[in-house]
């Protein structure tokens, strides 16, 4: 049964956009090719989602949830208890504060990018190459920084992707709408320094806390990291709405 059905979601991760205009009943000539996209995508994390529902076997966080004895399961710290033990921590608050303000500016810069570029009739090709250098740069690097903070120590990684994240905005935010490669070059070192903020701040905030709230303190930082996500991409339309009315001298 687990096969069959991922068979059926790797067939319809696979259909190209003439099949799945068929099987939703409609035309291709009435819909953009970036409703396409976003179906295709949306397939594909359901199958990711179903492998891992039906593989992932047993659950790794239920295994670890579990006390010596192999029974008795280990207490569930809220996330709220979790935000009040970072806050008595100065280490944990700095390194909890490091993921937030990284992954704000990672998100505030990245998601204008696109909007930004479409402005002088930017394709989609250019874009989607411009935010895979991005991409780029928020994964591949990864276990390089993370030894770096080994090396180096959490609190300079994190002071080193700030610095990068600065140089990142100076970069995207003085480069034209069409110079790709400026844009290419800034978006990577957003994505590097939002790695270098996530990394060696996730990692300083779970040796910050007390054993047993390392759980739920992963999950509160999660919980920052994203809230303040949202914040960014919902702030970043209204400021460059703004500033592009003074800049047009309609204010």
């Amino acid at each position: 049964m687990a096969l069959t059905l991922r068979d059926i979601l790797d067939r319809l991760a696979q259909l190209d956009e003439t099949q799945l205009c068929d099987i939703l009943g409609i035309s291709s000539e009435d819909i953009d090719e970036r409703f396409i996209d976003l179906i295709e995508e949306k397939i594909e994390t359901l199958e990711l989602t179903v492998v891992v529902y039906l593989f992932l076997k047993p659950d790794p966080y239920l295994t670890a949830n579990v006390s010596a004895d192999g029974k008795t399961q280990k207490k569930h710290e809220s996330t709220r208890t979790a935000l009040r033990h970072i806050g008595q921590i100065p280490q944990a608050l700095f390194a909890i504060s490091a993921v937030g303000i990284g992954h704000l500016a990672m998100v505030s810069i990245m998601v204008m990018t696109p909007v930004h570029m479409s402005h002088v009739h930017g394709s989609l090709k250019i874009i989607g190459l411009v935010i895979s250098v991005h991409v780029l740069g928020m994964y591949a690097f990864a276990p390089l920084i993370g030894t770096l903070s080994d090396r180096l120590g959490r609190v300079r990684v994190i002071q080193l992707g700030f610095l990068i994240l600065l140089a990142a905005a100076i970069i995207s935010g003085l480069s034209p709408a069409m110079s790709t490669i400026p844009l290419g070059i800034g978006l990577f070192l957003l994505g590097l320094g939002w790695s270098c903020t996530l990394i060696a701040g996730s990692t300083y905030l779970s040796e910050s806390v007390a054993i047993e709230m390392k759980p739920a303190s992963q999950g509160a930082s999660d919980l920052v990291m994203n809230l303040m996500g949202a914040l960014g991409g919902a702030l970043s339309g209204v400021i460059i709405g703004i500033f592009s009315s003074i800049i047009a001298g309609n204010p």
